[in-house]
């Protein structure tokens, strides 16, 4: 077997290891928890993530870091993940240039490739991606709340931490926060309905 066939077997039996030990409605929120961190890699690679470095917060590749104006320390040990392998497929017929257009990307299987948290970086500061909450009088809280009597629920302004809403479809009801401003409040209404 090839010493990276090798080395995607083992990930695989570490991720169908991590899969397996679920057991719990913890271990599950814990899982949850971390996959919220990192949006954009699959759930196989957030199990490979969580399982080699739970604490892990923002990661990246080499070259990812670099572009962002960050250097990867010295000795600073990857986190090993599945990446996908595709290639385009050729077209069938060379002479149609419809067909030529229409190039596929085909998954021919994966590799492991190594990321790295932003703990074992250094360099420029990286932005905090954080909401702005509006500020503001309300326009169109007296219209929303119509909306939402009108489909049998109850709305009232009060505690829903750590949302800004919360809509309980059991109970048929809608709370908005009270700390937010109108313009906010607002926001937060149409995203409830």
């Amino acid at each position: 077997m090839p010493v990276n066939a090798d080395k995607v077997r083992q990930l695989h039996d570490s991720l169908t290891a991590q899969v397996e030990a679920l057991v719990s409605g913890d271990d599950w929120a814990r899982f949850l928890t971390v996959a919220s961190r990192f949006h954009t890699y699959s759930a196989n690679n957030v199990w490979l993530i969580m399982s080699q470095r739970p604490d892990a917060t923002r990661v990246a590749g080499y070259r990812t870091w670099q572009r962002l104006g960050r250097q990867v320390n010295r000795g600073a040990k990857g986190i090993a993940i599945l990446a996908p392998c595709v290639y385009r497929r050729r077209p069938v017929d060379e002479a149609d240039p419809a067909e030529n257009a229409a190039v596929a990307r085909v998954l021919r299987g994966f590799t492991v490739v190594h990321v790295f948290d932003q703990s074992d970086t250094t360099g420029d500061p990286l932005p905090d991606v954080a909401p702005v909450l509006l500020e503001g009088e309300s326009a169109l809280w007296d219209s929303l709340a119509s909306q939402v009597a009108a489909a049998g629920f109850a709305l009232s302004r009060g505690y829903c931490a750590p949302a800004n809403g919360a809509t309980n479809f059991a109970e048929r009801t809608v709370v908005v926060a009270e700390h937010l401003s109108g313009r906010q409040a607002d926001k937060t209404l149409c995203h409830e309905l």
